[in-house]
Parts: structure tokens; C-alpha cells; sequence
């Protein structure tokens, strides 16, 4: 039998022996040998036919170095090859195991077709040559591709490390101009409060300056408060502590409210603010506060980008399974390059110091998170600046209807939480500031209370909060005078920050719980400033 008819005839047998070699160099685990072995039936039985093919000797041997013209049969030996060699790549071979496998892989085909008792033929030599030039031509093929592969894996790792480099360094500048942006849009409010608390100092102040500084000090502190919410949500987003109060609502409701907050702004410029509420799309279950907030984010900014006379519409209404809440304004628009990066954290139009709007870039970023923490999405769609835009947010429907008798009172009436709701605040860059939340008027008519907090101005507003609902307040400057005014304070609360130097608010409850002030004998309230907390 000649040697391309044997190896043909006993493929199995052939692998079944090279293959205890061809393991013993497997580099591990994660690497599959029914690949390798594959991968060598393929260039046996491309070998083999290549064997049989009409070439000359010299054409043979021009192939064993990689060059000659390719015929049909010694095309499949390189493609075969070709996927073997750089398949090694990938499973974590060095070049060296390549090579040592070809090496077991003919020893094992001369071997077995020695001990077979051939008869002795003339063309036996001419044979087992073309074998070892059919073999080396492979070889060659599978050294190459392997080498290629290197270079394109080595090229892509490069590429990921230069966009890695890129964004890395873009990501600085983001942060650099946020910090640039953050400290202008800090600073601005303080200003003003600062000059008018100078102006209401002076002799000369009289009731009209009064007024108007006391209403500038409110309406700039409330702005600062709104822009630390909103980097304290971003804080909460990447980290995972967001969470969601989900009741049943009236979404109607909802947007109105987050709408209210905005009409004064949007009457200032003679905006229209066009509502369109379906009240069969209105029944949903989520948390109020934060659709709100939504809402309020998405109108505010339309009004913010909107110009004199324009229009900012808001509808809600049903598509298929999820509840659509669009807010459509004819401003400014959004230009192409920018759409799709709209939801990213501080990306803004314009962020240099000539810019017309203000804000940190961080109100639709949240509103992302908080769409998609309802299990919902939102969208931004527009033709380009000058031509308005469009962003629509959906909820999902609720699977189970809710009746009627099933809600609490204060879910029909308000969408809150069963308290008299009122916006949290005004979205990234509004020009006012939402009134407070309403709260139900609240005796502490003789309660004892010990407040601790390291900080004297924050230490004075609790105790006089505290003493206005008729609580009686006893202060500590630290956690080492509190426990020196427990045992003649005998208060029924303790108020106390958690930051404070040397000793916290951590380190204060263990010690007044190691006393004997059980939570049931002392309850204790934590005040903190630190989003991580």
C-alpha cells in the first residue's frame, strides 16, 4: 500500500497514537483536544491527497519553503494550516508546541506505516519525500499563520490600549472641566449670599433690603442644595445605593406636580406649557418623588432651552406594554454629534466659559438611571439644533390591577409617600428654586434631647429647630462631652452626627450602648453629610 492510500486508511489509528503526545503539551485546562485533533485529521487527509496530486519534485519542494504556485490539493493543505496555526494562538500555545506537535505527528505516520510490512516498492523514497515536503509546506503554513495572528493580536491590544489611553485622558479632561464647572456653579450662589449677608449687616439696611436679601439668601441656598442633591444621586447611582419607595400612583398627578415646579419659570418667558394627560395611562405602582423628578428634570431643561414664545408640551399616554411620558419642546435643539451622548454624566452642549446655560451636566444622566431603575427607558430624539427635540420615557405597565380598595387613601389623593408632596427641586441649571415640601406640624413638648455635632452653626439650628417644637436640647460639641452630660442630661433622644474628629458618631453609640443605654432606654438618630455613609 502506497503511503498516501495508508495514511487515508488509518486516520484514526494515526491520531489515536499522536494524540497521547499531543496532550502531554496541551497547555491546560481551558484548552479543548478535540480542536487539535480536528484540526490534524484536516492536514492528514489534505496531506495525503496532496501526495497524490501531479507535481514535479521541484514544485513540491518551492511549496515545503512556503512559495510555487498553489494547485487545488495543496490549497487545502494551507487552509487547513492556516486555521490550525492560528487557532493555536488563541488556546495559548508558544511556537515551540506548534512545532513539536508536527514533529510527533509525522513520527507517528512513518512509524505505523513501517510496522504495517509495506512491500518494498521504488517509489517508496519518492513517497515518503513528498510526505515530509507535504509535512514541512504545513508546517511552514501553520508557523506563519500563528505569526500573523500574533501580530494581529498584539496590533488590537495596542489599538485597546491607546482608546483605553484616550478615554482615560478624556475622562481626566471630563473631570477637570467638572470640577471647574462645579466650582463656578458653587461658587456663583455663595457670592450673592455672601454680598447680601454684608449689605444686611450694615446700619443703613432698611425693611425693602431686608426682603429682597433675605428672598436672594432663600432662593440661592436652595439652588447650592439643589446642585449637591444632585451630585449626592450621581453618588448613590455608581455605587448602588439608590433605592426606590414603589407605591401605587396616579401618574397624572405626578407630572403635574413635576411640572408646577417649572410653570413660574416657563410664564417668566412666555412659554407655553402644553399638558396632555390621558387618565387611562395614569394608574401605575413606582416611586412618585423620583418620577417626579423626572419629569421636572426633562420640562426644565426644555424650558431652559427653549426660547421666548416657544412651546414645551408634555403628554402621557400608552404604547403597546409601557406607560410613554414625552416631554417635546421647538428650542434649540441638540446637535447630531452630541445626541448620542446626552445621557453620559457632565456631557454638555457647551462647557466653556462663554456658555448661556448653567449646571453640572448630571439632571439627564439621572433621569437614565431612574427610568431604567423602574424597569423602564428613555430616548432622545431630534432633527438637529435649531429644531427642538423630543425625549420620551417609558414605564412598564403593571402586571396585576391594583383596585381601588387595595390602595391607601393618601395614594389617590397625593402620589407621594402619604405626605403632602411638593418637588424635590429644580433640574440642572433651573433658574428657580421649588418651594420646600410641606410637612404636617410636628410637638415635641417636653422631650428630653442631647444633640452632639462637632460643627457650632449646625450644632445652633438643630438645637433651635429642636426647641421651637418645644423638645428641651441639651449640646455637646463631641462625643466625649456627651458622655460627660448622659448621667446628669438624662435625655429621652440622642441626636448625633456620625462626623466628627477623634471620636464619631460611630464610636459615640457603641460607647453610650457599652453604658447601658439600651436603644429602647436611648433611641438614637444619625446625622451624616457623607453620601458613602
Amino acid at each position: 500500500m502506497r503511503l498516501g492510500e495508508f495514511i487515508l486508511a488509518n486516520v484514526e489509528p494515526i491520531l489515536a497514537e499522536w494524540e497521547v503526545f499531543a496532550r502531554s503539551i496541551w497547555p491546560g485546562p481551558a484548552a479543548d483536544p478535540a480542536t487539535l485533533r480536528d484540526d490534524a485529521e484536516e492536514i492528514l487527509r489534505a496531506t495525503a491527497r496532496d501526495m497524490e496530486s501531479d507535481q514535479t519534485a521541484a514544485q513540491q519542494s518551492e511549496k515545503s519553503r512556503g512559495a510555487g504556485d498553489e494547485g487545488e490539493a495543496s490549497g487545502q493543505v494551507d487552509r487547513a494550516s492556516q486555521t490550525h496555526g492560528a487557532g493555536r494562538v488563541g488556546s495559548g500555545f508558544d511556537l515551540w508546541e506548534v512545532v513539536a506537535e508536527y514533529r510527533a505527528l509525522r513520527a507517528s505516520v512513518l512509524r505505523l506505516w513501517r510496522e504495517s510490512g509495506p512491500s518494498p516498492d521504488l517509489r517508496d523514497l519518492d513517497d515518503v519525500t513528498r510526505f515530509n515536503e507535504s509535512m514541512d509546506q504545513s508546517l511552514t503554513e501553520s508557523v506563519r499563520s500563528y505569526t500573523e495572528q500574533v501580530k494581529r493580536d498584539r496590533e488590537a491590544l495596542l489599538a485597546d490600549e491607546r482608546a483605553s489611553r484616550r478615554e482615560a485622558e478624556d475622562a481626566n479632561r471630563a473631570k477637570d472641566m467638572f470640577l471647574a464647572i462645579l466650582s463656578h456653579e458653587l461658587r456663583t450662589p455663595l457670592n450673592a449670599i455672601v454680598g447680601w449677608t454684608s449689605i444686611l449687616e450694615a446700619e443703613d439696611c432698611n425693611n425693602e433690603d431686608l426682603a429682597e436679601g433675605l428672598a436672594v439668601i432663600k432662593r440661592h441656598t436652595q439652588a447650592q442644595k439643589q446642585l449637591i442633591e444632585d451630585i449626592l444621586d450621581v453618588s448613590r447611582i455608581v455605587s448602588g445605593k439608590l433605592r426606590l419607595d414603589v407605591h401605587p400612583i396616579e401618574l397624572a398627578n405626578v407630572i403635574k406636580l413635576g411640572v408646577d415646579v417649572v410653570r413660574a419659570s416657563a410664564s417668566a418667558r412666555n412659554i407655553t406649557l402644553d399638558l396632555q394627560l390621558d387618565p387611562s395611562a395614569s394608574r401605575s405602582s413606582g416611586d412618585a418623588t423620583r418620577i417626579q423628578q423626572i419629569v421636572w428634570n426633562l420640562v426644565s431643561n426644555a424650558v431652559k432651552f427653549t426660547p421666548k414664545g416657544g412651546r414645551v408640551g408634555v403628554t402621557l399616554g400608552r404604547d403597546q406594554s409601557s406607560t410613554q411620558i414625552e416631554v417635546t419642546d421647538n428650542g434649540e435643539g441638540i446637535s447630531k454629534e452630541l445626541l448620542p451622548f446626552v445621557f453620559d454624566r457632565f456631557r454638555q452642549a457647551d462647557s466653556s466659559a462663554r456658555r448661556k446655560f448653567g449646571g453640572l451636566g448630571l439632571g439627564l444622566s439621572i433621569v437614565k438611571h431612574l427610568a431604567e431603575a423602574h424597569g423602564g427607558s428613555v430616548q432622545v430624539r431630534g432633527e438637529g439644533e435649531g429644531r427642538g427635540s423630543t425625549f420620551t420615557v417609558r414605564l412598564p405597565i403593571q402586571a396585576i390591577r391594583i383596585d381601588e380598595g387595595d390602595e391607601k387613601p393618601e395614594t389617590r389623593d397625593n402620589p407621594g409617600r402619604g405626605e403632602s408632596q411638593a418637588p424635590l427641586g429644580e433640574p440642572d441649571g433651573g433658574d428657580k428654586s421649588p418651594s420646600a415640601p410641606h410637612y404636617l406640624p410636628v410637638r415635641l413638648d417636653g422631650l428630653h434631647v442631647l444633640v452632639v455635632d462637632d460643627e457650632a452653626d449646625a450644632r445652633r439650628v438643630l438645637v433651635k429647630v429642636l426647641e421651637s417644637a418645644g423638645a428641651i436640647v441639651q449640646a455637646a460639641a463631641s462625643a466625649a462631652e456627651a458622655m460627660q452630660m448622659l448621667s446628669q442630661a438624662r435625655p429621652q433622644v440622642l441626636v448625633s452626627d456620625l462626623g466628627m474628629p477623634g471620636e464619631d458618631g460611630f464610636d459615640l453609640i457603641r460607647r453610650v450602648r457599652g453604658s447601658g443605654w439600651d436603644a429602647k432606654a436611648l433611641p438614637a438618630i444619625a446625622l451624616t453629610a457623607f453620601a458613602q455613609k
